[in-house]
């Protein structure tokens, strides 16, 4: 179309006409992306890789363009945070990838969004098979509840979980009997002991 047309933008809508017509017509979003490259359109050209990974029927397909557009908002466009979008379905497709993981946690703590930074971490709690890191990762929540958001109860609470995976944990011991006595959580800490 560029050749035919002579002009980049009848030929971007001559493209975008076809991709909307054939949602997988990767031909015509290779096109598009050469175009917005060499015209230096990168929002426009994440905005067809969007639409290539949502064409995809591969999970690891869709995890490289994703991944693909999170390193063009941070390298193109010097706004890494809006690729945590792109970086938050990789893990809704592959819960322990770690690039993705890495990535976003750094976001968040640039950033200072604590709460999503712990719902980060309890998400990869959940989807982690081995013992010592779901401990690792609840330390780390604890952390943040009770040095970023102000909340002992909620570290307490997290570091009780933990405390519950491995009784013989120092350090889990150690921080849990710390947060018990400025929680008053003596009784909660029993409980859990006895279970």
């Amino acid at each position: 179309y560029e050749v035919e047309l002579k002009s980049p933008a009848s030929a971007v809508d001559a493209y975008t006409r076809a991709i909307d017509v054939n949602p997988q017509n990767f031909a015509a979003m290779d096109a598009l992306e050469r175009i917005h490259t060499e015209q230096g359109e990168w929002e426009a050209r994440i905005g067809v890789k969007e639409r290539r990974a949502s064409g995809l029927a591969e999970a690891g397909d869709k995890i490289h363009v994703l991944l693909d557009i999170a390193k063009s908002w941070a390298e193109d466009g010097g706004q890494r945070r809006e690729g945590v979008s792109a970086l938050s379905r990789v893990l809704e497709l592959e819960p322990n990838h770690v690039s993705a993981f890495t990535q976003l946690e750094e976001i968040y703590t640039e950033n200072d969004n604590w709460e999503a930074l712990v719902e980060l971490y309890l998400a990869r709690v959940e989807s982690v098979e081995s013992q010592k890191d779901r401990i690792g990762l609840l330390h780390k929540v604890a952390r943040v509840y009770e040095t970023k958001l102000d909340e002992p109860q909620q570290a307490f609470d997290a570091l009780l979980v933990a405390y519950g995976e491995d009784f013989q944990n120092n350090k889990t011991g150690d921080e849990v009997e710390r947060l018990a006595a400025v929680t008053q959580g003596w009784a909660q800490l029993l409980t859990t002991a006895n279970e």
